[in-house]
């Protein structure tokens, strides 16, 4: 029996490997993987939800061909080391450029698989680097402990199966607030 293989964009460590889709070099190569820089970082707990607010670089340059437009983009965080605590994809889609930049809306939360990120910006800049951010009042996951938390983004057009995947992580230390949250840098 053939050992399995990592399905990527199901958020499943389908290998058992212990990564998880764009952690994976199964869905995204090194030669596709970038660092990111973690500008912004806020989880603050909600009962069983978290509010968060991310804010990254992406890429300095290299990724400005990204284009969420034919491009599922993924969310994902969890403690360095551990299982996965959150797991969120914006489908292609659902997203508009509007004002030089890609934007995602949902706060309505109709798109299931967002997990309550209600807004996602990507911005390409001029100079090739590209930004991120992620906006949610009540996302789908328990804040973890303060620590060390992997941040990683993905993008995936489904139309050229892995090849094409791209993405940026970047493990960050996060620091507790005085009211329980957790902020990086």
């Amino acid at each position: 029996m053939p050992p399995p293989r990592d399905i990527c964009g199901n958020c499943i460590d389908d290998d058992g490997n212990g990564l998880t889709d764009f952690e994976d070099p199964a869905c995204c190569m090194q030669s596709q993987a970038f660092t990111m820089t973690v500008t912004r970082g806020l989880l603050r707990p909600r009962g069983a939800t978290t509010r968060l607010k991310l804010k990254s670089l992406l890429a300095k340059a290299g990724l400005a061909d990204v284009n969420p437009l034919k491009q599922d983009v993924f969310v994902q965080i969890r403690p360095a080391g551990g299982a996965d605590v959150f797991c969120a994809k914006a489908p292609a889609d659902k997203f508009m450029k509007m004002h030089g930049a890609f934007k995602f809306w949902d706060r309505q939360h109709r798109v299931a698989s967002a997990k309550g990120i209600s807004d996602i910006r990507v911005q390409v800049r001029p100079d090739g680097s590209v930004r991120f951010s992620a906006v949610g009042k009540r996302v789908e996951f328990t804040t973890p402990q303060s620590g060390t938390l992997q941040v990683t983004v993905g993008f995936r057009d489904p139309a050229t199966a892995e090849t094409g995947n791209r993405c940026s992580t970047q493990t960050q230390a996060f620091r507790t607030g005085r009211q329980g949250q957790l902020l990086a840098p």
